[in-house]
């Protein structure tokens, strides 16, 4: 199911991508011969990463093997609303999207218990 018809949060990623792909392939005298930006940018990553840089062992083993999920502790007393909150939680800490207008997650906030 695609986006809702009007929706251009995927052609502001998309316009990020095309600029950065220009970028890359421009030359950069001293810096970067035509087109080898790209492969420029991964050396140093790896080179970072090698000499001790946590961010960039991090960055190099999430674009291999994925970016690890985040475990999420629930007990049988958790209810949808204390769920949703401690999503939400983790959301603003990750700074991941998470879907809203979920029409049963707006329901249960307003039940009163």
């Amino acid at each position: 199911m695609g986006a809702p018809l009007g929706n251009k949060n995927g052609q502001l990623g998309r316009e990020f991508r095309e600029a950065l792909r220009y970028a890359l392939a421009q030359e950069y005298p001293g810096k970067a011969e035509r087109g080898s930006a790209l492969k420029k940018v991964a050396i140093k990553l790896v080179d970072n990463a090698l000499e001790g840089n946590f961010q960039a062992v991090q960055e190099v083993a999430n674009r291999l093997d994925g970016k690890p999920t985040q475990a999420i502790e629930m007990n049988g007393s958790m209810g949808l609303v204390e769920f949703v909150a401690q999503l939400e939680r983790i959301r603003k800490a990750d700074a991941s999207p998470l879907p809203v207008d979920n029409p049963a997650i707006e329901q249960e906030k307003h039940v009163t218990h």
